[in-house]
């Protein structure tokens, strides 16, 4: 028994051709010759099985099955789909209803997941994009002639992918906006390596000696635009990578910022500290030199972490989302370049970033995970596969 190079199905012992793509299997074995095996992702919607050489494992997969083109036609490839009725929570409230049976619905978190199964055909889809429309999904909205993405005014995000693969079908996903309190700016730690924001709003996620992650609300594309001239001007100007909503470079000491722009007047920063002693002594002399124009600290103010999720996990998480986000974008913009050969130095660059990335996740002791680490494992990866599926053809 093995799997289909196409595809990513399991194939019956001794058969000639793939049961889902109809692809030889003669001519998958010859492919299979020229490439590396690789393990099976886990299936949409189940806790990753743990393995002994942790994620990084996972994320090599990850970027193979895109190189490939079969990432989003691997999920759940080979398995029975199992047939539920139009989901009914929270987030299925702020989305038009169908009248039709669904499959692979996962919900947590504020992320709905599902893919629409029944009798689907293009005019289902076009037709439910305008109802869509309709409901108030037309915030930032990305539209062609598969794929939808949008937000409405309460911030909820949407995106539509029309898929005709084999079974025809909707894969619809909903994410709530993030909860947005008022923003005290740390005094010590990372944070103090950055300009602070000048939204007062905002929900910290990490914020430990190595690491801040923040999101930041009431910031439009502009003004992350002139928040990424801040930091350039702060030093974080170094290897950079820049695109239309991304940006991610280091300063002199080695310092790290991941500055992304997230639709729907949301920020998102992430400050990795070189040294993180040297981020303490930096925070008092700046605290030394404020003038009177500055805005008084008075105390620092973390969201704590969910409940049994590990912060350095979360964080390595986060990371990895962040730099998928970011290669999907200059994916995106290679395709589109009439320039292929000039970005090709660029592609090198994400490629050896990839590499550092790996070592990152590697690092985890993914034996020591318990069922919260893997539940949020799955919703950054559901998370991530619908993003790699925007990726231009």
């Amino acid at each position: 028994m093995g799997n289909c190079m196409k595809c990513g199905a399991v194939l019956p012992d001794g058969a000639a051709s793939c049961p889902v793509c109809g692809s030889s299997v003669a001519a998958a074995n010859s492919v299979q010759s020229q490439q590396p095996v690789q393990p099976e992702l886990a299936q949409h919607g189940e806790p990753p099985k743990k393995k002994k050489k942790g994620l990084k494992i996972a994320l090599i997969v990850l970027l193979c099955l895109f190189v490939l083109g079969g990432l989003s036609r691997c999920a759940g490839c080979g398995a029975k789909e199992k047939m539920e009725p139009w989901p009914q929570g929270e987030l299925a409230q702020v989305i038009p209803s169908m009248d039709k049976q669904c499959a692979n619905v996962y919900e947590m978190d504020g992320y709905l997941s599902f893919e629409v199964v029944e009798k689907v055909e293009k005019t289902d889809y076009d037709a439910y994009v305008v109802e869509c429309e309709g409901k108030g999904f037309t915030e930032e909205a990305k539209k062609t002639n598969d794929d939808f993405e949008a937000y409405n005014a309460d911030g909820y995000k949407l995106t539509l992918r029309f898929d005709d693969f084999s079974d025809p079908k909707i894969h619809v996903d909903v994410e709530a906006p993030e909860p947005m309190e008022d923003l005290i700016w740390p005094s010590s730690g990372p944070a103090t390596l950055v300009p602070a924001p000048e939204s007062k709003k905002g929900s910290i996620e990490t914020d430990s000696e190595k690491k801040f992650a923040v999101y930041i609300g009431d910031t439009s594309s502009d003004a992350w635009e002139a928040y990424v001239a801040k930091c350039q001007d702060a030093g974080f100007n170094i290897d950079y990578t820049k695109g239309d909503s991304n940006y991610s470079a280091k300063n002199a000491n080695g310092d790290s910022v991941k500055i992304s722009y997230e639709g729907a007047n949301t920020m998102r920063l992430i400050v990795d500290a070189a040294n993180p002693s040297e981020a303490s002594a930096s925070a008092e002399s700046s605290a030394e030199s404020e003038n009177a124009e500055s805005q008084p600290v008075t105390e620092t103010a973390s969201t704590p972490d969910a409940p049994g999720l590990d912060p350095d996990f979360k964080a390595a998480m986060d990371e990895y989302e962040s730099f998928m986000n970011g290669y999907v974008e200059f994916m995106n913009t290679y395709s589109e370049s009439d320039n292929v050969v000039a970005m090709a130095v660029d592609y090198a660059k994400w490629m050896s970033d990839y590499a550092d990335m790996t070592s990152k996740i590697d690092s985890i002791d993914e034996n020591s995970l318990g069922s919260e680490e893997c539940a949020y494992y799955m919703e950054v990866m559901g998370r991530v596969n619908v993003n790699l599926a925007t990726i231009a053809a």
